[in-house]
């Protein structure tokens, strides 16, 4: 089972109990989509870090950082993947 955590605006942190097999070296797809107002326009970049910063992956989560067209931290709805 998975558990999600919105760390703060923009960056989602999903959680899982058993360590993937490949430690923090694996593969994560994702895809967002975002409100589509005028406003805030559409999340269009979801990244994470694979970095040794504290928003790196770990053997067992993965923090998504959202962003809309023009670049600034967005909220939206995350669909994602991780590879086994």
């Amino acid at each position: 089972p998975f558990s999600t955590q919105r760390t703060q605006p923009g960056y989602y942190r999903v959680s899982w109990a058993t360590p993937h097999g490949d430690g923090s070296n694996f593969a994560v797809l994702v895809q967002g989509e975002g409100p589509g107002d005028s406003n805030a326009g559409t999340l269009w970049n979801v990244i994470t870090n694979a970095n040794s910063s504290a928003l790196a992956n770990t053997s067992t989560s993965v923090t998504f950082i959202c962003r809309d067209n023009k670049f600034a931290i967005a909220g939206g709805i995350l669909n994602f993947v991780v590879l086994a």
